[in-house]
């Protein structure tokens, strides 16, 4: 916390005023990596959050989504890259940030779900797990920081699979 304060020119008891705790600035900034660099508190603030709301097409939606969510992956990599084992580990951190993944990831399959496109026999429930399971920030870390694949071998991999998995039509 002094670094921080150090670096932003203000007292340690400032970022403490305005934090409370070590774990509440990281999920500040944890938010800040997922959200982007703007003001919005939630993902449907964002600009492309209303694109892939009104998007009809599922295979363009499912691209729109995985492009979005593959912008996500990115900064959150390299926050949990620099953060690692400071990352908040506690019940609650780990809720928060599971709560905000799953409302992300259910959007796209209640979309799927609006539009008639999920496989016939498909319950929603569990194009979610599937969504959960195939879609993981460490897949993506491991993959891209380790197996040396551009988020564009993300992107494409992960819009195929999901299309496979999840939709009646696949292309």
């Amino acid at each position: 916390m002094q670094a921080i304060a150090d670096a932003a020119g203000v007292a340690v008891q400032t970022v403490y005023y305005l934090f409370g705790t070590k774990a509440a600035l990281l999920s500040e900034v944890e938010a800040l990596a997922v959200l982007g660099d703007r003001p919005a508190r939630s993902w449907q603030d964002a600009p492309w959050a209303a694109e892939l709301a009104d998007e009809t097409d599922p295979h363009r939606l499912i691209r729109r989504f995985v492009a979005a969510d593959a912008q996500i992956k990115a900064r959150l990599a390299t926050f949990a890259a620099a953060v690692g084992p400071a990352l908040p580990g506690d019940p609650d951190s780990r809720a928060r940030r599971d709560a905000g993944r799953n409302e992300f990831f259910r959007f796209l399959v209640d979309r799927l779900g609006a539009l008639g496109a999920l496989k016939a026999g498909l319950p929603p429930r569990r194009a979610l797990d599937i969504v959960n399971v195939i879609n993981s920030l460490h897949s993506y870390v491991e993959l891209t920081s380790q197996r040396g694949w551009t988020r564009d071998d993300w992107e494409s991999w992960l819009s195929e699979t999901l299309t496979d998995q999840l939709l009646h039509e696949p292309r």
